[in-house]
């Protein structure tokens, strides 16, 4: 099912935009510095997931963790979420 999108959720996409683009600068960089590219990827990508989730009305708490906001979700990507597994993983370490 699909539902429109409003202002307040724009804004925020434009947010998660930002993060992401200022990460993927970063990787560019040698290291240490780009390694700090992680930081702004999985802030990006959390953002996102709780974003959708609250533009699907999914339930989750207030505290949800990273892995908690995946399973709700994959019903609206259609049954799987690319990449699932590896930012699981990433967000263990």
């Amino acid at each position: 099912m699909t539902t429109s999108i409003n202002s307040t959720e724009i804004q925020r996409l434009a947010l998660i935009k930002y993060l992401f683009v200022h990460a993927d600068a970063l990787s560019r960089q040698p290291a240490p510095l780009g390694g700090l590219c992680l930081l702004g990827f999985h802030d990006a990508v959390e953002l996102y997931l709780h974003l959708a989730s609250e533009h699907h009305n999914v339930p989750l708490s207030k505290r949800a963790e990273f892995s908690e906001y995946w399973a709700p979700l994959r019903p609206f990507a259609g049954g799987t979420i690319h990449g699932e597994p590896a930012l699981i993983r990433m967000n263990k370490v």
